[in-house]
This record gives structure tokens, C-alpha cells and sequence, in this order.
């Protein structure tokens, strides 16, 4: 049941599109048909883009502003508003603003949470009552990742990305360095000298981090991200930036993109390190999240 504050939510509400990083990123091998089996824990950090929804008189969907070489329709706002109407075979016209925050091809999921924001809302706001799982289904057509942004749940992450299993986890302070680059997930991936045979963890090997007060899963550095030697090679902004801060602390690569993040027990500590940060590396002191800041909006 939604509560009193929830039902504020109208077609005035501005709806957050959170980032995620990787807490680590695992290739365990490569089907058939060239899509990569992976192994990841997805974390929601507050750092958002942020979308209004404006109906029309009309049957268009517009988004305003324009994302420069992306086209209106080839803009995932645009498919999943428009995959959502021909669910409900409705054909309602509606304006998307757009609030972009999350640099393109940085490996903070921007794009897919894009899509999922608009499937979350439009589901609410057009009054279509379905539930998480079938968004989830009809976002898993648009993108891998979408359905983690549907689900709102930090959560290991198996097989191409379809595969969710919600973890409480540890929540610390980040320092994020974005490079100024933008960064293709399909030309890492189709890389030749990328590893593909990391061991496959287990769910229970995961558990066995819990802090036994709390029953939450301390991940601290465990793991490794497979893509990250290759965009080290291919990128050196990203290269610059983890190695100017690995003195001080380790910093990883979340996804395929560009950006780097290191973890602190607090905001104070992350500051000051921030302040030494290159002046050509975007930088960034922000908290991860237990679950999406969405959530409040839909009433889950």
C-alpha cells in the first residue's frame, strides 16, 4: 500500500535515475553466441540523473533536451516509453525532461536506469498497475541491466545480467574519479586479450563476508574487475586515475566504463583526497546506497 507522502508522487515529481558501480566484475566464460557470462555485485550510489514526465495532448513522446548523436527514438527513454504503451495498448503522448548528470560510456549504468526511471514511472503516473517482474520482463528486452534498476535492490548479478539475486551489503563513502572519455562496453568486450575464465563464486562463499552482528555482507576489496587491465591499455585518463590514488588507497574500475571509485570509512577523509585529484579528472565525494532512492516513489 502506498503511504501519504508516496501519493505525492504526480506529474509534477522529478524521479531520480541512480547510478551503479561494480563492486567487483567477474567473466566466468562466453556463450555461443558471443554474449559474456558475468559475475557482479551492483550497488545503487547517490548520484543521479533526474526525469519529469509531462502528458501530451498528442500521441508523440518527446525528450527534451536532445542527447547530441543520439536520436529521439534510439534513445532508451524513448523505447521504453514507448515498449510500455504497446503493453498496455494505450497510446498516450507524454514529454520526457531530461536531467543528465551520468557522463555517457562511464560504466554507471546510466542509460539502462534512464529506462527503468521511465518504465517505474510512467507505470505510476499512466495508473497501469503492473508489477516489478513484468517491468523487469519488459526492460530484460531493451537492455541486461535494466531490470536491476526495476528491482531497486543492490544484488549479485549472474549469467548476461538477467540473473538477481538481492545481497545486503556495506555502504561506504565514495570517492569517484570520472576521466573525461567515453567508453564502448561492446569494444571491451570483443577485446581478444580479455580474460574470460575467472572461477565462478558462489552465493555462500558471498555470506560467508557477513558481519555476524549485522548480517550484512562486508565486500571491502574483494574481487577484481576483468576489464579493467584492458581499459588501463586502451584509455590513459583512466589509467592516470587509478594510478595517482593507489598510493593512498586501491581504486577499481566499475563496469566497462570510464569511471574509477575508491572507498572511505568517511566523508572528511574522502574529501581531503579529493582535493589532490588531477585537474583533468572529474572528481566526486558520494555515498552508496542500500537500495534505490525510487523506491519511495512507487510505494514499494
Amino acid at each position: 500500500m502506498i503511504n501519504t507522502e508516496e501519493k505525492r508522487a504526480n506529474w509534477d515529481t522529478l524521479w531520480p535515475a541512480p547510478a551503479k558501480i561494480n563492486r567487483f566484475l567477474h567473466i566466468i566464460g562466453q556463450r555461443e553466441d558471443g554474449y559474456h557470462l558475468l559475475q557482479s555485485v551492483f550497488q545503487f550510489i547517490d548520484f543521479s540523473d533526474q526525469l519529469r514526465f509531462e502528458a501530451r495532448s498528442d500521441n508523440k513522446i518527446i525528450i527534451i533536451p536532445d542527447i547530441p548523436g543520439v536520436s529521439n527514438q534510439g534513445n532508451l527513454i524513448y523505447q521504453a516509453a514507448d515498449c510500455l504503451r504497446q503493453k498496455a495498448q494505450i497510446n498516450p503522448g507524454v514529454t520526457i525532461y531530461l536531467e543528465k548528470n551520468l557522463p555517457l560510456g562511464a560504466g554507471l549504468g546510466g542509460g539502462s536506469s534512464d529506462a527503468a526511471t521511465t518504465l517505474l514511472a510512467l507505470n505510476y503516473l499512466w495508473g497501469l498497475n503492473y508489477s516489478q517482474q513484468q517491468l523487469a520482463e519488459l526492460g530484460l528486452k531493451l537492455g541486461a541491466d535494466i531490470p536491476f534498476f526495476i528491482y531497486g535492490e543492490n544484488a549479485l548479478i549472474e549469467g548476461i545480467g538477467e540473473k538477481i539475486t538481492p545481497i545486503s551489503i556495506d555502504t561506504p563513502v565514495l570517492l569517484l574519479q570520472i576521466p573525461n572519455c567515453s567508453i564502448s562496453t561492446q569494444n571491451i568486450f570483443q577485446a581478444a586479450e580479455l580474460k574470460r575464465n575467472t572461477p565462478e563464486i558462489t552465493l555462500n562463499e558471498l555470506a560467508s563476508k557477513q558481519d555476524n552482528t549485522s548480517k550484512i555482507i562486508t565486500l571491502e576489496d574483494f574481487g577484481h574487475n576483468d576489464c579493467e587491465i584492458i581499459v588501463r591499455q586502451k584509455f590513459p585518463q583512466v589509467n592516470k586515475a587509478i594510478s595517482w590514488i593507489y598510493d593512498i588507497k586501491p581504486a577499481r574500475l566499475t563496469g566497462t566504463g570510464a569511471c574509477v571509485f575508491s572507498m572511505f570509512d568517511n566523508s572528511e577523509e574522502a574529501g581531503k583526497i579529493a582535493l589532490r585529484c588531477p585537474d583533468s579528472i572529474k572528481c566526486l565525494v558520494t555515498k552508496s546506497l542500500r537500495q534505490s532512492p525510487i523506491k519511495r516513489l512507487t510505494g514499494q
